[in-house]
């Protein structure tokens, strides 16, 4: 803990620990998936990234994993939940609409089929979709995410940066490990857990998210 502690430490006096919103985090995957070059200067917002002295979650990642798969994973853990109540809540507003239109709940039955099918299937569906892949647009949580808090332009700093990841990892409330096949054999994503299992408060602080269950979860949908 001595050595974390001086690495914070060393992060704040150089204004090394950044964070990035969710809007930012899947931005710079799906740059990405245009340009895989992280030192991309069009795709480095690193500059403009507030200096904190915590995060609300360290994002742990192999970077093996296609981006798609792990944007779609960092939307099923933000918006999940949130996509389920708008969906619910979509389809109850659905139903009243059909009532008051129809005048009667046994009149509903008498509505042509294809408006039953837009206001009880069809809306309900484009609003769970659409919170589900784009709900976290409005999230308030901060993320460390080494693609864009890291300064990729300056050797110097990225190297001073990289040093004091377990300062992050200590810094943040929780970790947001994207699984996939790779994940256990990259070093870096070994070397953060441990981290993480080192200094977390409790075990509940990471939350693993296979890249499988977003395509799962559509698929059924």
């Amino acid at each position: 803990m001595y050595e974390v502690r001086k690495l914070a430490a060393l992060a704040k006096r150089n204004g090394l620990f950044r964070t990035a919103s969710a809007f930012d985090v899947t931005l710079s995957l799906h740059w990405g998936m245009r340009n895989p070059d992280p030192r991309d200067p069009n795709a480095n917002v690193y500059h403009r990234l507030p200096v904190v002295t915590r995060a609300d979650s360290f994002i742990s990642h192999s970077w093996s994993c296609p981006s798609w798969l792990r944007i779609l994973a960092i939307c099923h853990h933000l918006n999940l939940n949130m996509a389920i109540g708008s969906c619910l809540l979509t389809s109850f507003f659905s139903v009243l609409f059909l009532v008051f239109s129809a005048g009667s709940f046994d009149s509903i039955a008498k509505q042509p089929h294809a408006v039953l099918q837009l206001w009880l299937l069809g809306f309900p569906t484009v609003v769970f979709l659409t919170v589900y892949l784009f709900g976290h647009v409005w999230s308030q949580k901060s993320f460390w995410f080494d693609r864009i808090c890291v300064d990729q332009l300056n050797l110097d700093v990225k190297h001073q940066t990289l040093q004091a990841i377990p300062a992050f990892v200590a810094g943040s409330s929780e970790m947001l490990v994207l699984w996939d096949e790779t994940y256990s054999s990259r070093l870096w994503c070994n070397y953060e857990l441990a981290v993480h299992a080192k200094t977390a408060a409790s075990p509940d602080a990471i939350k693993a998210v296979p890249v499988w269950i977003p395509v799962w979860t559509l698929v059924l949908f």
